[in-house]
Parts: structure tokens; C-alpha cells; sequence
């Protein structure tokens, strides 16, 4: 599902996030249109796509811009409207410092997405954070290196979190049941 989404993001300039979200499929065409590659698709139009959002973050830092509030809080909308959707937030760096400060990070940047959501009222249990660190940074330094990846699911939590840890670089997938820590880390 993933890398569904990835694909998507890929093939759209910009997800935007609706208040209200369409009841039908998105995209949908009985026929493509003549000359698109159906292949193309952000989605096979049968289902609408989740939200994802990418958060950018200045050098060395885990503080939220306005910019960054205004995609979280409208994902937190979202969230408060699809109460049976759970929440990846990948926290990623760029290659400067050591692997081991990049690891705590990611992390950190990961956690200051989830408190932020909690602030909304989206629960903790609701969300499973993967720490990349520098894993899957371009050599040289990139500034879109320092980022939080979002994307939702319908899948529950744990399997949310085998999912990522099986398909993914990431170092560690941890998510929360009833308040209580749990978490896979990648040797």
C-alpha cells in the first residue's frame, strides 16, 4: 500500500486534503481519456487515495514552520473525520552529524508530529513512527533529506508497523497500545 501511495505522490504535483472527502472513488473514468497511459494513475479510480503529506524541516532542527502547522493541522482534520484510519510518521534526516544523533532525530522529528496531532485530540495509539535517520539520504547533503513522511491507513497498528519494518530502511517502528511503548528495531 505504501509504495501505491509513494507511486501516487509521485505521479500528482500535490495532494490536497479536503474538509469534507468525496463519497465516491477518485479519478474515475469509464474510459481513460485517449492517450493516457492507465498504468499512469495516481490510483485504479476504484477507491479514494489516503492522504500523505511530506513535512520539511530547517537544518538540525524539530521545530513545526507555519507551513508545517497548516499540513498537520489539515491532516488532523482529516483524522478527526476517519476515526478507523491510523497514521505512519516517518522521521527522516540528511547525512550531516553522526548515524547516531541522525537516528535520534529522525525520531524526535517523528514524536513532534505525533504530539502535535495529540493536541488535535488524535491519539497516540493511532499513530506508528518509523525512525530513518540518514538511511535513506541522498549522499550529499539534500535539504528534502530533513523531513517527516506521512501517510494513513486502515491497516492496524501492528501490522502498520511490520509492514514498514519489512518493506522499509527504517531503523526503528514503535507504536503505542493503551498508552504503552512498543517497538521493532532493525539490527
Amino acid at each position: 500500500m505504501k509504495v501505491l501511495i509513494l507511486a501516487s505522490v509521485m505521479a500528482l504535483p500535490a495532494l490536497a486534503l479536503a474538509d469534507a472527502p468525496p463519497r465516491g472513488p477518485d479519478f474515475v473514468h469509464a474510459m481513460p481519456p485517449r492517450g493516457v497511459d492507465r498504468s499512469l494513475a495516481a490510483s485504479d479510480g476504484r477507491g479514494p487515495i489516503e492522504p500523505l503529506e511530506i513535512v520539511n524541516f530547517a537544518l538540525d532542527s524539530t521545530a513545526l514552520d507555519p507551513s508545517a502547522l497548516s499540513q498537520v493541522d489539515t491532516l488532523a482534520k482529516y483524522m478527526v473525520d476517519h476515526p478507523k484510519m491510523n497514521l505512519v510518521v516517518e522521521g527522516h534526516t540528511d547525512k550531516l552529524g553522526p548515524r547516531d544523533y541522525n537516528i535520534d532525530l529522525g525520531e524526535r522529528r517523528a514524536l513532534a508530529i505525533r504530539d502535535h496531532l495529540q493536541s488535535w485530540g488524535i491519539g497516540g495509539d493511532r499513530v506508528v513512527t518509523a525512525t530513518f535517520g540518514e538511511r535513506e539520504a541522498h549522499r550529499a547533503e539534500n535539504k528534502n533529506d530533513r523531513r517527516v513522511v506521512i501517510f494513513a491507513s486502515d491497516h492496524p497498528r501492528e501490522q502498520l508497523a511490520r509492514e514498514v519494518l519489512d518493506a522499509t530502511r527504517a531503523q526503528e517502528v514503535a507504536w503505542t497500545d493503551r498508552g504503552t511503548k512498543l517497538s521493532v528495531t532493525r539490527n
